[in-house]
C-alpha cells in the first residue's frame, strides 16, 4: 500500500503549512520566469514578482520549493531576482 503525502500540516501551537500551495507557487514562478525571458528580461532588466503569505513557516516551505525546482533542473531566476 502507497503511503500518501500530507500537503496540509497543522502544527500544534504553530502556523499551517500547505505543502501542495508552495509547490503550485513555485510552479508558478518557474513559468512566469519563463514567459519573461520571452520578452526580453534577463539579468540585466529584471522584473519583481511578490509572493505575500502571512505565515512565517509557510514562507520557508515557499522558498524551500523554489529552491528544490531550481537545483532540479539546475536553473536561477535572473528575471526575477
Amino acid at each position: 500500500m502507497m503511503k500518501k503525502e500530507a500537503f496540509f500540516r497543522l502544527m500544534t501551537g504553530k502556523s499551517n503549512i500547505n505543502v501542495l500551495e508552495a509547490r503550485m507557487i513555485a510552479k508558478t514562478l518557474m513559468d512566469i520566469n519563463r514567459q519573461l525571458e520571452t520578452l526580453g528580461y534577463g539579468k540585466d532588466n529584471k522584473m519583481k514578482v511578490g509572493v505575500v503569505s502571512f505565515y512565517q513557516p509557510q514562507c520557508r516551505v515557499i522558498r524551500d520549493e523554489i529552491r528544490k525546482k531550481s537545483i532540479k533542473i539546475n536553473y536561477r531566476f535572473p528575471p526575477l531576482m
